[in-house]
């Protein structure tokens, strides 16, 4: 009896030495395959737990810019036999939040994150920009704006999703190549009379994987 006590109050005190650790984290990545490329700026903070065996959990805002090429984007509303024909390249922004977990022994590790919520910005498409199996004189396209990951509109989130190796250099710096699934939507919308955007008619979107690299630089606080 007396050896499991002292078992585990030596695994108390291993647990409460264990060295608990904060990096303010800048990172840019870069991404494509051959409907997208995108280029990110993260900044954020990530907490490490342990020394050799390492548990990593992170916070961060990130900055997209998706250079989107002429393609063709389906139907998630209710004319399913749509088609959006985007003509031109087109650049659609977002401004997005994600968590990050990861696990890792010594320099390598293996990780993820994913968005809690995304504001999608771009320029809106006028009729000459795009073709609709739907009369197109009158309506404009336009990036989503506001998803969030508890959306009922399942298929209408623009949030993206990443799983990654990360190698660490040093402390201030490392490398992750990973696959990223990234969702881009547009909604088709008419305009009233005053040329003003108006009601959505439909809902235009594409979910993009491609693989990405990233450079990351931490500051340990």
């Amino acid at each position: 009896m007396n050896k499991i006590a002292i078992l585990i109050l030596v695994s108390l005190g291993s647990f409460a030495q264990t060295k608990v650790r904060t990096f303010d984290q800048f990172a840019v990545s870069y991404g494509l395959n051959d409907k997208v490329s995108t280029t990110s700026l993260s900044l954020g903070q990530e907490m490490v737990v342990g020394k050799d065996i390492a548990c990593s959990f992170g916070a961060f805002a990130r900055l997209n810019w998706n250079s989107l090429k002429p393609q063709s984007l389906e139907s998630k509303g209710d004319f399913v036999n749509d088609e959006l024909g985007i003509l031109n390249k087109s650049n659609v922004f977002s401004l997005s939040f994600p968590l990050s977990a990861s696990i890792g022994f010594k320099n390598l590790s293996f990780g993820g994150n994913f968005d809690l919520a995304s504001w999608t910005f771009g320029k809106t498409l006028d009729s000459k920009r795009f073709t609709v199996d739907q009369a197109s004189a009158g309506l404009v396209a336009r990036p989503k704006g506001l998803s969030w990951v508890l959306s009922k509109e399942e298929s209408f989130k623009n949030l993206s999703n990443q799983l990654y190796l990360s190698y660490t250099f040093d402390q201030s710096f490392g490398i992750r190549v990973g696959m990223s699934s990234q969702h881009i939507t547009y909604d088709l919308r008419n305009l009233d009379t005053n040329g003003n955007v108006g009601t959505r008619e439909n809902i235009f979107g594409h979910t993009y994987m491609y693989p990405f690299i990233s450079l990351r630089f931490n500051n340990e606080k």
